[in-house]
């Protein structure tokens, strides 16, 4: 998903990996939106920050369990 985003906004990963770090204790958590495109700004940061710590299978666990 980083790379997704890295690749749509034109922004190298690692730079998006240290802004989820930066923003790790920052963001406040709310509820999620169905699906991507109707989401906050403050959503999709909190969607990179639990997606950044997930492995490839977490990964795809996460996304079925939001979007299917």
């Amino acid at each position: 998903m980083v790379y997704a985003v890295s690749k749509e906004i034109g922004v190298f990963a690692q730079t998006i990996y240290k802004w989820l770090l930066t923003l790790k204790d920052s963001v406040h958590m709310t509820e999620q939106q169905r699906t991507p495109e109707d989401w906050t700004l403050p959503g999709k940061n909190e969607a990179l920050l639990e997606v950044a710590s997930l492995s490839p299978e977490a990964e795809d666990d996460w996304i079925r369990s939001r979007f299917l």
